[in-house]
This record gives structure tokens, C-alpha cells and sequence, in this order.
């Protein structure tokens, strides 16, 4: 006797899986170790991470966002992925990097190039910072003005009055920093 034909089949999948990673919704700059990692790959089921490329996270549940804390200290970081799809085969690495800054900028305000007295209270404000995108200023150290573009000077409105007036100004960087 001679049975009816009977089959098997299955899926040859070797083809490794592909996907992106974006510290921050790829920003360039942040102030936090704490970032959130965007993730994609249209067939992981599994990813692993790395801070240094050579050690890497146990593999855990793929996701389409992650929660991170970047190596401390001020630089670029760099972060690394690498997903695993179903049937066990291994993308390659997959990197973003973003610059860790947590230092607050520093910079100087001189009144009308540090003039001792003046006879009007419209004055100009000589600005130093070296990397400052923003700056705001007061005349009490409560109220600021609202953020705008660095120069090197502004045009300034001193309180009324005679007496010693004090300008305040604070300069943010490009990574949110205040100072």
C-alpha cells in the first residue's frame, strides 16, 4: 500500500532585520542623561542595547520607545541598537549620537562699555558669551524679558530715577542650559 502524499512546509528567513534608532527625536543637543530612545524595525521582536558598542543589554521585548541614561560627563554620546526578529536572526549595530551638555553658559553685561554714569536711562548693553543662543534681561532680577537671539549688544530702558541701576541678564544655551 501506498499512503496519500503528506508535506511540511516552512519559512526560510535569513535575511537580518533593519531598523532606526533616535536619541530625543534626534536632537543635537540635551542637558539630561535622561533621554528617550526612538525606535523602528518592521520585524524585531527582540532588540539590546550598547553605551560603548562592545557591551550590550540582555535582549528584552522590542519597543517603539525606550527610556535611557546616557555615560555622565559633558560630550558626544553615542547609542547603539541592535534588534532580533523572530526566527533569531541579529541586525547589525544601528547608532545615533547626541552631545551631552550640563554646564550653564557664563557670560559678562557692561553698561554702556562699563561707563560709571550716565546722564539718560537709554542705554546699551554690552554682552559676552561664548555659546549662548538666547539671552533675557531685568532691571530686578524678577521679571525678564522674553527669550531672544544673542548679539552683543542690546538697547537697554534703565529704571527712573537717579541712583546706581543694576541690569541682569541670563544667557541659555543650545542645549537648554540657563545661567
Amino acid at each position: 500500500n501506498l499512503s496519500e502524499p503528506v508535506s511540511d512546509s516552512i519559512k526560510l528567513d535569513t535575511t537580518k532585520p533593519t531598523g532606526t534608532i533616535k536619541i530625543n527625536n534626534d536632537a543635537q543637543y540635551t542637558n539630561s542623561t535622561s533621554v528617550i530612545l526612538q525606535l523602528s524595525s518592521a520585524d524585531a521582536v527582540q532588540m539590546q542595547f550598547s553605551s560603548d558598542g562592545a557591551t550590550w543589554t540582555p535582549l528584552e521585548a522590542y519597543a517603539v520607545t525606550k527610556n535611557w541614561t546616557l555615560t555622565a560627563g559633558d560630550g558626544e554620546k553615542t547609542v547603539s541598537v541592535k534588534f532580533k526578529d523572530a526566527v533569531g536572526n541579529l541586525s547589525e549595530p544601528v547608532s545615533d549620537s547626541i552631545i551631552l551638555d550640563t554646564t550653564k553658559p557664563t557670560g559678562t553685561i557692561k553698561i554702556n562699555n562699563d561707563a560709571q554714569y550716565t546722564n539718560t536711562t537709554s542705554v546699551t548693553l554690552n554682552l559676552s558669551c561664548s555659546d549662548a543662543v538666547q539671552m533675557q534681561f531685568s532691571n530686578d532680577n524678577v521679571t525678564y524679558t522674553t527669550p531672544e537671539n544673542y548679539a552683543t549688544t542690546k538697547s537697554w530702558t534703565l529704571t527712573t530715577g537717579d541712583g546706581t541701576k543694576t541690569v541682569y541678564a541670563k544667557f541659555k544655551d543650545v542645549a537648554g542650559n540657563l545661567s
